[in-house]
């Protein structure tokens, strides 16, 4: 079952910023198919433009401002690093949210 994660607040975020979204304490494969992930949709609700990094294995990604993603989640990732590349003036929300899907769940389109 998907579970929403703690959203990162950016609002006053100048470039450098940095959170984490923290998934932790959730299934990152099957035992009996390592080879099914889980996955991790990161929604940039904000008006920055960021680098997402997941800390264990480096995997690097970029969402611009108002950009959705969707990643694979390696067997020894448990954070996603976020960090502010630029700031859109006046943005009406400030929040990276992430959506944890387990092994084997449908992620929706």
């Amino acid at each position: 079952m998907s579970a929403k994660l703690a959203p990162i607040d950016l609002t006053g975020a100048v470039v450098g910023t940095t959170g984490v979204i923290d998934f932790n304490q959730f299934t990152k494969f099957q035992a009996n198919n390592i080879k099914e992930k889980a996955h991790l949709r990161v929604m940039n609700e904000s008006g920055c433009g960021v680098d997402v990094v997941f800390k264990a294995s480096g995997n690097t990604h970029y969402l611009p401002a108002g950009a959705w993603g969707t990643f694979d989640v390696e067997p020894n990732d448990a954070t996603l690093n976020v960090t502010v590349d630029y700031i859109l003036p006046n943005p009406p929300v400030s929040r990276v949210v992430g959506i944890y899907y387990m092994p084997g769940e449908t992620v929706p389109q």
